[in-house]
């Protein structure tokens, strides 16, 4: 279950989703696109929330209790040299119609956001169906960043909060992934190496999809 900031949200971005990678080669032959140059890109970034005081609230799960804590996962370096930072669970929405389907249709009801949270758990997590059950997830407002090895490029990003109650058993993909930590929210400001934008954009809007404001995801996280 994903819950959106609004009813229209998904297929608003969606439309524009389509439209914005319309003349964009596949990648590998499909039936994903290629963003190896493209000059927007778009992407989900998940943060799996663990609560185990977690309660409901009038849409959903309450904001998470003080103990609540983050999966970090810590990311392979794209090109020697660079630094090995730890953030959510990250990939591209690139399967913007239904992969199992031969044809295209603008009509095409496929939730690509959706489609990209699971897979991206499933692929880098080894978390699938059954695990997947007992979290709940909310998605952020979108946020745009530039994109770091296509110059002039930007990326669209869509923050997601997994809320659950136990911890999942996580087994990382070792080719993307290379540790993977439980951090409480009030402590990940203190944690070396954290991805750009990790504290600042990504983990504050998953906070937001819970229906947190600005002063209670700052108390939150300790932030200021």
């Amino acid at each position: 279950m994903i819950r959106y900031p609004s009813a229209t949200f998904m297929p608003n971005l969606r439309d524009e989703m389509r439209y914005a990678t319309r003349s964009l080669p596949p990648y590998n032959g499909g039936p994903g696109v290629d963003y190896s140059k493209a000059p927007m890109a778009y992407a989900v970034t998940i943060s799996l929330i663990n609560d185990p005081h977690i309660g409901f609230g009038p849409d959903g799960y309450s904001p998470p209790c003080s103990d609540a804590e983050v999966a970090l996962v810590q990311h392979e370096s794209k090109n020697p040299g660079e630094s090995r930072t730890w953030g959510g669970v990250t990939g591209y929405i690139d399967k913007l119609y239904d992969p199992t389907l031969s044809q295209r249709s603008p009509e095409d009801p496929f939730d690509p956001l959706a489609h990209a949270v699971r897979e991206e758990l499933e692929e880098e997590c080894s978390l699938y169906d059954k695990a997947l059950e007992p979290i709940w997830f909310a998605a952020g407002n979108v946020f745009e960043e530039p994109r770091t090895h296509v110059a002039g490029a930007k990326i669209r990003i869509v923050p997601f909060a997994g809320m659950c109650s136990t911890k999942p058993l996580i087994a990382i993909d070792w080719v993307e992934l290379l540790d993977l930590e439980w951090v409480r929210l009030d402590e990940v400001q203190k944690h070396p190496d954290l991805s750009p934008g990790y504290l600042e954009y990504s983990l504050p809007g998953a906070l937001g999809a819970l229906g947190m404001n600005s002063q209670q995801i700052a108390d939150a996280l300790k932030l200021g």
